[in-house]
């Protein structure tokens, strides 16, 4: 099987204030190693491989950084290449119905009760890497009944992801509707954003613009945006 192949483009140095710069996109062979055998210098996880994969059929520009595993935001944001102005890590939360989580049921068994209530919907909450963010202001919000902190445990079931690389590019295994994206005001403010491919031994690099009005509208996702206060935050479940 083949891949696309995406060269990085060197970030030009300047004195001039943070801007949006164009992120290069060269779509030339990959070559896999043969027999599935995985060598450090050519393979990458298949998440990783679909995501590029989409992102390259619709034309998408951005630079793919590879790295050891990162699982919380203060590694995300430890990578040299985010500078917290111009290039912004988003914090993700995925978050869920409060009572219906809270049930016994749910508890004793959260992906049979999942399987049982095909319309249990949740929310991808974006937001800025270091801001608090308590459920209830999210919930009044969006208008919804009370939400919390969903368990890490459905991330497979619900967006294909793992725990540690919790990202809006995994809506697309999304294929039954159960997940929306709402994203907080504060991160219009980043022209850039990054984001785990799928797998959290890997970044990339995508202009804010592209993602909102290339990728999400490709995959039939609009977000929410909503404002949220500094206050306290909660502990996730």
């Amino acid at each position: 099987m083949s891949a696309g192949r995406f060269h990085l483009a060197q970030r030009r140095k300047t004195q001039e204030p943070p801007r949006s710069q164009p992120l290069a996109f060269n779509p030339a062979p990959l070559a896999l190693p043969p027999n599935g055998q995985q060598t450090p210098e050519d393979f990458l996880p298949p998440g990783i491989h679909e995501t590029l994969a989409l992102l390259a059929s619709l034309k998408i520009p951005f630079r793919l950084l590879t790295h050891a595993p990162v699982s919380t935001i203060d590694d995300c944001l430890a990578l040299p290449e985010i500078d917290g102005t111009g290039t912004i890590v988003p914090r993700n939360a995925l978050l869920g119905p409060a009572q219906a989580m809270r049930s016994k049921t749910f508890a004793a068994d959260p992906h049979a009760y999942l399987a049982a209530h095909p319309d249990l919907r949740f929310t991808l909450m974006l937001l800025m890497p270091k801001k608090p963010m308590r459920t209830a202001d999210v919930s009044r919000a969006l208008g919804t009944s009370r939400l919390s902190f969903a368990p890490q445990a459905l991330l497979p079931a619900l967006l294909g992801l793992s725990a540690g690389a919790v990202s809006p590019l995994g809506m697309p295994n999304d294929r039954d509707g159960r997940v929306t994206l709402a994203i907080d005001d504060e991160l219009r403010r980043a022209p850039v954003w990054a984001m785990h491919p799928c797998d959290n031994t890997a970044t990339v690099l995508i202009a804010q613009a592209d993602f909102l009005n290339r990728f999400l509208p490709a995959i039939g996702r609009t977000p929410t945006w909503i404002t949220t206060s500094p206050d306290e935050p909660e502990k996730e479940a």
